[in-house]
């Protein structure tokens, strides 16, 4: 078969297919109007004189009968001559040359870029063996297969983008490179992977990249092959775990989120405390794709709390949520509102927390607060030092304006705020019988979700305080009764009002971990979870967060001493779907689209090939002219 195609940037070429991944491909096909000299070619062969050595007495009768058959036949006979056949395969092969024929096979090519995904879901194991596993040894397989002058960039995408070597040839240092690559525990860049390969590219050709991944690439970029490693397995993952303590016997009561990509019906969900199991409850999924899990009456000492899923999957790393247990006293929060029940118990399911409340109306020293609820408050004048949460405000004040708006659908905002304030929460399923609209009058406010195109819910985190506003009561939607009300709350209050002693709550890897240092405290030091300890440590922020696990946080004076010890617990970054659904990507990647991106192959140049036939064509026509044959 014999395809033709053009590029404005490449000029025409024609590729003649052998076979499946071999072909060949004249890159000057315009070469071949030259093979028009080959009638003349043999035209000439035809009238030309050809001479017969024969022994003659006399030259003068030959003379004239030469003279006279000339005269009469101009087109001699056709003869049978090797010299002529040598001659014209000669020409061809100059022909040949002069279209510059190439032969493509299957490779990478001079330079080529391999990016590999290290991300979450890559952990997963199928058939024995993770995918990670299976993508390395492909790899390794490219690595076998390269040719001398040909080179190899590695770069892996996981919760950053790293280049682990550019354009080598050391085939023994990209091995020894790939066998220490391992999976992590978050989400992955494959987009930006791809534009730092792109950079990568040299001036003069475009490079192979080739990227391993087990994510749904709905559009492959040019000049890209996708290999997807993944089959699809069923898993089920642990979201999240929380605790609220009882006021009366100070028990525990511990919160949570089991997420089901597996279709399951029941799962049994373990509880550990402090290293023991204390016990097993079944959770039914009742359809749904989440389900929550509460245990009551825990132990009031226990320190360290771990959710853990009975059966096995094929992703291990997701199956188990840490929360370490914190009393290192509370905040005082003022409730200013009607009537709000279901805000209310979702705000006491975080023990360190004081509620105070009141009408809208009345008038109250904001000084004690740590944070201002006010929900329905016609507050003209805010005050300025202050965490504020408004929902539903009934008149204007000095940091937004409002007006009203219909409900058009709910949009999150794609900002790092919005994605911790509404992790876990889906805003689909909300609905609402009446809207706001509200705009910032300080520019350093930015929206976190959109009605439409028009903001519903805005933050500032500048200055001496943080402001959250809600431009719809809660009266009026059904979002105070889903499941995902109490998680909102408490993403919000995290926000506004970490947990004391280092702790975040519902900390996840790669994230930094804000530390408040005591008065007497110079320095920190954190046990991590494989028992190593990093020393003298002083920022306000611990950033060491690379797996899962209890941290131990211990503070110390100028004199070394530990002054305060506290833990914080670490999870992996399940994502909702986008790191535990380990169907998704197997089901939708497209096998056309990767066949229409990724055939590479290595192209070597015939020329030189062709020209040596050429001379050897020559030299045996010489040979044979002289021996007479």
């Amino acid at each position: 078969m014999v395809e033709y195609y053009a590029k404005l940037t490449e000029g025409i070429s024609v590729t003649c297919y052998l076979k499946k991944g071999v072909r060949v491909q004249f890159q000057n096909p315009y070469g071949a109007l030259a093979f028009l000299l080959i009638p003349a070619f043999i035209l000439l062969y035809l009238l030309k004189r050809r001479y017969r050595e024969e022994k003659v007495p006399s030259t003068f009768l030959w003379r004239k009968a030469a003279s006279q058959w000339e005269a009469s036949h101009p087109w001699q006979k056709w003869r049978k001559s090797l010299l002529f056949f040598l001659q014209l395969l000669a020409l061809c092969a100059l022909i040949f040359a002069f279209m510059q024929p190439a032969f493509r096979s299957p490779g990478l090519g001079q330079n080529s870029i391999v990016v590999l995904d290290v991300s979450l879901s890559m952990r997963a194991e199928e058939d024995g063996k993770s995918r990670l596993a299976k993508a390395k040894e492909e790899v390794l397989r490219l690595i076998d297969q390269m040719q001398p002058g040909e080179e190899m960039s590695l770069i892996l995408t996981g919760h950053r983008n790293e280049i682990l070597v550019a354009d080598s040839s050391d085939k023994g240092e990209l091995r020894g490179l790939l066998q220490n690559v391992s999976a992590q525990y978050g989400g992955s860049g494959v987009f930006e992977a791809l534009q730092l390969a792109k950079s990568l590219e040299k001036d003069e050709e475009s490079a192979a990249i080739t990227l391993f991944t087990d994510k749904s690439i709905e559009q492959i970029p040019e000049n890209v092959r996708v290999r997807n490693v993944a089959k699809g397995a069923p898993n089920l993952a642990v979201g999240a775990v929380s605790y609220t303590r009882n006021s009366e016997d100070r028990t525990l009561s511990v919160l949570g989120l089991i997420e089901n990509h597996a279709g399951a019906d029941t799962t049994a969900v373990e509880l550990w405390r402090d290293g023991e199991l204390v016990d097993i409850q079944d959770v039914e999924f009742k359809g749904e794709n989440r389900a929550n899990v509460i245990f009551d009456g825990v132990d009031p000492e226990a320190q360290r709390l771990m959710l853990a899923l009975s059966t096995a999957d094929a992703l291990e790393a997701d199956n188990y949520a840490y929360c370490a247990v914190q009393d290192h006293g509370n905040y005082k929060i003022l409730l200013q509102t009607e009537r709000n029940v279901f805000l209310e118990k979702a705000i006491l399911l975080r023990d360190d927390m004081e509620l105070y409340k009141s009408t809208p109306e009345e008038e109250l020293p904001f000084d004690d607060y740590d944070l201002i609820i006010g929900d329905g408050t016609a507050t003209e004048i805010l005050p300025d030092n202050k965490n504020l949460w408004l929902i539903a405000p009934k008149a204007e004040n000095d940091w937004i304006s409002l007006f009203d708006m219909e409900p058009q659908g709910l949009k999150t905002a794609s900002t790092a705020l919005a994605e911790m304030l509404f992790q876990h929460v889906d805003l689909n399923s909300v609905a609402f019988a009446r809207l706001q609209g509200i705009e910032a009058k300080d520019p350093a406010s930015h929206p976190l979700v959109y009605n439409g195109a028009e903001p519903l819910i805005l933050a500032s985190d500048e200055g001496p305080a943080k402001r959250l506003a809600f431009g719809f009561d809660l009266h009026n939607s059904n979002l105070p009764m889903t499941k995902d009300f109490p998680i909102l709350v408490q993403n919000i209050l995290e926000w506004f009002l970490p947990a004391k002693g280092g702790q975040t709550g519902m900390a996840t890897v790669y994230e930094a971990v804000p530390v408040a240092l005591g008065a007497d405290s110079v320095s920190y030091s954190v046990e991590l979870p494989d028992g190593r300890v990093v020393q003298d440590q002083t920022a306000l922020q611990f950033t060491g967060t690379d797996e899962p696990g209890f941290y131990g946080l211990s503070q110390r004076d100028n004199e070394g001493e530990a002054v305060l010890q506290t833990e914080f617990a670490v999870n992996v970054l399940t994502g909702g779907a986008a790191e535990s659904d380990l169907y998704t990507a197997a089901m939708t990647d497209s096998a056309e689209a990767q066949e229409a991106q990724g055939n590479f192959s290595r192209l070597s140049l015939l020329l030189p090939f062709i020209a040596i036939l050429a001379l050897l064509l020559m030299l045996v026509e010489w040979v044979v002219y002289h021996r007479g044959t």
